[in-house]
């Protein structure tokens, strides 16, 4: 078994996570400061502190991990009738011995001698269950918590307003930690009266461990959707277009997509051209220093409308551009994908005009392209290694492909004389 427990203390002081002690929604009109939604606690609504900047409850008393718990319960069938009030137990020598007449019970019993290191998990399980018995003994300093971490609030956490009634939409694991401070705040120290918030509050943890693991799992769990999903930044994607004149190797990309493609590099040979950055900030009335963030939203706003901007400031940035993108590689997918040459790398040409990729009409064969609205995604390689095997391995110019002529079929056909190859290669040989 690996499992590594967070040490939640450690982990606020590091962080200087905050407490959220209040269950209201909003204070007025705006999100209360101490709740859930506080914009003081988790960043404001739309940053990217939103969703990244955790927040924590205070539980006035220790409970059992919710991760560990669903094992604890495992570990003897002993456990699981404290845990349901079924029967007594007394602790003699680190066991729990059936006690009905001195004997205790309850979630509250079991969490006592956890806590006061009485029990010894090692002396109550079975062959089986002894990697369950050692990983609790090794772990009795964190398996008690008495502070719950709240996920961070972005997207999944956060209220929306209905459109259609105008209604708060909350989602179910808010109400759960709500409902958690509620009870935490009614314990009173009386250990029967407590039992049953206890045991209330010990559920709740678990259905919002359930959950937050529910999160992880599956094709829109945050692991497979978010991390370890398609998208790729400093991409774009394009209509396929083939053209005679477009080298074969390279492929036009517009200039407002490339800004996009390369943004860090473009950021970078800006600082180097103060005219260009003082025109940039001219047109953006900045009197102050240009930072990567004003960069980024005109590259946005460029690559929604390159019209936007005058054809001085274009063609400086153009010029910027042009460094970028000097020994630049892209790589080039054809969707849908229609087999494995779908893939092949290029060499990015600047297009003053247009929203659409011109690519040499040799390259349309390989690619399986038939310019009939087909889309292309590209995106380009930064590292010297990384630029060289795609030349070597996928571009035309550099790499040792085979060409074969259109009768030949019973081969694998990777550049095809077909008629637009052969109406290319007339344009570019003719007198």
């Amino acid at each position: 078994m690996r499992l590594n427990l967070l040490d939640i203390d450690r982990f606020i002081e590091e962080k200087q996570v905050k407490q959220v002690t209040s269950q209201n929604v909003l204070d007025g009109v705006a999100f209360d400061m101490a709740g859930l939604w506080s914009e003081t606690i988790f960043g404001r609504t739309g940053s990217r502190d939103r969703a990244r900047k955790f927040g924590y409850i205070e539980l006035k008393r220790q409970f059992i991990h919710p991760e560990v718990f669903q094992f604890i319960k495992k570990v003897s069938p002993a456990i699981s009738k404290i845990i349901s009030g079924e029967k007594k137990y007394s602790i003699i020598e680190g066991k729990l011995v059936e006690d009905d007449t001195d004997g205790e019970t309850g979630i509250t019993f079991l969490i006592s001698i956890i806590a006061e290191n009485k029990l010894n998990f090692n002396n109550i399980v079975t062959k089986e269950k002894r990697d369950i018995a050692e990983f609790i003994e090794a772990n009795k300093d964190t398996i008690l918590i008495d502070k719950l971490l709240i996920m961070p609030p972005g997207g999944f956490r956060d209220i929306d307003i209905a459109k259609k009634r105008g209604a708060l939409q909350n989602s179910e694991i808010n109400s759960n930690y709500q409902q958690i401070m509620y009870l935490s705040k009614a314990i009173s120290g009386d250990l029967e009266f407590d039992e049953a918030i206890i045991s209330r509050i010990q559920r709740t943890l678990q259905i919002i461990n359930t959950f937050l693991k529910s999160l992880l799992k599956g094709k829109k769990g945050l692991l497979r959707n978010n991390m370890l999903n398609k998208s790729i930044d400093f991409s774009g994607r394009l209509i396929l277009v083939g053209s005679p004149d477009i080298k074969l190797g390279d492929i036009g990309i517009p200039w407002s997509t490339l800004l996009t493609l390369y943004e860090p590099l473009f950021i970078y040979q800006l600082n180097k051209h103060s005219k260009v950055e003082q025109l940039i900030k001219d047109y953006l009335n900045i009197e102050d220093n240009l930072t990567n963030n004003a960069v980024h939203k005109l590259i946005s706003d460029i690559n929604k409308n390159p019209e936007i901007v005058e054809l001085e400031l274009r063609d400086n940035i153009i010029t910027v551009l042009e460094k970028a993108i000097e020994d630049g590689v892209v790589l080039v997918k054809r969707d849908p994908v229609v087999g494995t040459k779908s893939w092949y790398s290029a060499t990015p040409v600047i297009l003053r005009e247009g929203r659409i990729g011109l690519v040499s009409t040799l390259d349309l064969v390989p690619m399986g392209g038939d310019c009939d609205g087909d889309t292309i995604l590209v995106a380009p390689v930064f590292s010297d290694e990384a630029k060289s095997q795609a030349k070597e391995r996928m571009n035309a110019r550099h790499s040792k492909l085979k060409w074969t002529d259109t009768t030949n079929i019973g081969n694998p056909v990777n550049y095809n004389l077909s008629l637009d190859a052969i109406s290319t290669v007339f344009k570019v040989t003719k007198a």
